[in-house]
C-alpha cells in the first residue's frame, strides 16, 4: 500500500467533510454524496452551522451556574496545612494490594457528623522483613549469647584452653571427612 499526500484541492474538500462529520448528524457516506464536489457556498453553510452550533453551546455553558471552589477541596469547608496528601496517601494504592504482606494496622474513626470538629486516622505499617525475621533472630541469638557468657571469664588461659579445644574438634572432623 502506497501512502501519498493529498493536493491542495482535494484537501479543502476533506476538511470540509470532517467539518461537516462533526457538526450534522449525518454519516460520512451520506455527506459525500450530499457534497459530490463540495463548493464555496456549501462550505460557507457548513462552516455557519458549526459555528452556530458553537455560539448557543458556549451561551448555554455561560448561563448554568457553576460551583467555583477548589480543584482539590475534596469536600473540606476550610482546609487547613495538616489537611494535605502525605507519603501515606500516595502508597494507600500499594498498602491496598499487599495488605496480605504488609499487615497494615489502621485506626479509623466514626464519624457523627458531616463536618466533624477534629478528626484524626492512623495507618502504620511496619518493616515485615526487619519485625517479623531479623529482630526475633537476633533477639534469640542474644538470649543464647547470655547463657555463653558464663564462658567468659577474663582470664587469658581460659580462652586459650577454649581455643585449643575448638582447634582439636575442628581438626579431628576434618580428618573425619577426608579433608
Amino acid at each position: 500500500m502506497r501512502i501519498e499526500p493529498l493536493a491542495a484541492d482535494r484537501l479543502a474538500a476533506v476538511a470540509a467533510l470532517e467539518a461537516a462529520c462533526f457538526s450534522t448528524p449525518w454519516t460520512p457516506g451520506q455527506l459525500a454524496g450530499e457534497l459530490g464536489a463540495p463548493g464555496a457556498l456549501s462550505l460557507c453553510l457548513l462552516e455557519g452551522e458549526r459555528l452556530l452550533g458553537y455560539a448557543l453551546l458556549r451561551r448555554r455553558i455561560r448561563r448554568t451556574d457553576a460551583a467555583v471552589g477548589a480543584t482539590w477541596g475534596c469536600g473540606y469547608a476550610q482546609p487547613t496545612p495538616r489537611m494535605q496528601y502525605t507519603g501515606s496517601s500516595f502508597g494507600d494504592v500499594l498498602v491496598g494490594l499487599f495488605g496480605w504482606v504488609l499487615r497494615p494496622r489502621t485506626s479509623r474513626p466514626a464519624l457523627k457528623k458531616l463536618f466533624p470538629d477534629r478528626v484524626e486516622f492512623a495507618c502504620e505499617v511496619q518493616d515485615t522483613v526487619l519485625h517479623g525475621l531479623v529482630l526475633p533472630v537476633f533477639r534469640r541469638a542474644a538470649a543464647a549469647m547470655m547463657k555463653l557468657r558464663r564462658l567468659q571469664q577474663g582470664r587469658l588461659d581460659l580462652y586459650l584452653l577454649y581455643l585449643l579445644v575448638i582447634l582439636i574438634v575442628l581438626l579431628s572432623w576434618g580428618r573425619h571427612l577426608g579433608l
